[in-house]
């Protein structure tokens, strides 16, 4: 199945749900409405509440030093959802890229959402519980006025299926018959890219016409044509 290279919208932002994979993680379903022969692609988008509001100094989330767990595996996993979510150096993380791929509305979005207040935490048989809901529709509210609506490149690939695991203990991954965002959990520069970058979209344009490339690649970025 070959890897496509698409233009499409936000067309809808689901309810926030809690995350089965990602313990104290938020999880909205982003639908994506394709141009032209661009099929449709579902994304969700992961965020922690602590990445959101204000800290109780006042300060925003600063994940250089916010991010320092003991377990190096947990900090490496909440490295790996920052980028793939929020921000990464040389690449588009997907919160940039339904914001059109323009920092001024990323920007807007991210000052209304750091002004949604702490959900506030109570206390239930001696144990802290975390009170989310009313802060999750805010949220969703919010992501809602700013990305709807909004154009960017995204990367469709074969997804794979768990199926085993391999002699060296390490899960075994087979193909499926289905598509996918790009890998963008280790490599955020798979998943999305801004279709108004000229220069990087006709490379992409030229990566698929490159002769011995039939069959690897499609570009659609294309309202209307493809090839």
């Amino acid at each position: 199945m070959p890897t496509k290279f698409c233009k499409g919208r936000v067309s809808e932002v689901g309810e926030a749900k809690v995350s089965e994979y990602s313990p104290g993680f938020l999880q909205w379903p982003i639908t994506i409405d394709g141009y032209g022969a661009a099929p449709r692609a579902w994304f969700y988008l992961e965020l922690a509440p602590d990445w959101i509001h204000l800290k109780a100094d006042g300060t925003p989330f600063n994940p250089a030093t916010d991010i320092n767990f003991e377990s190096k595996e947990e900090t490496n996993r909440h490295n790996r959802t920052w980028n793939k979510n929020v921000n990464a150096k040389d690449s588009v993380a997907a919160l940039l890229a339904f914001c059109g791929c323009d920092k001024s509305v990323q920007a807007a979005l991210i000052t209304e959402l750091r002004q949604i207040p702490a959900p506030p935490v109570t206390k239930v048989d001696g144990e802290e519980v975390v009170q989310i809901e009313e802060f999750a529709r805010q949220v969703t509210d919010t992501l809602r006025n700013h990305i709807v609506g909004n154009d960017f490149g995204y990367t469709l690939v074969q997804a794979q299926t768990k199926a085993g695991v391999k002699e060296n203990g390490k899960p075994n991954y087979i193909p499926t018959n289905k598509y996918k965002i790009g890998d963008s959990y280790y490599n955020v520069g798979d998943a999305f890219f801004d279709v108004n970058n000229e220069k990087f979209v006709e490379s992409l344009r030229k990566k698929c016409a490159k002769e011995g490339n039939e069959g690897k690649y499609q570009f659609l970025v294309d309202e209307e044509v493809a090839f």
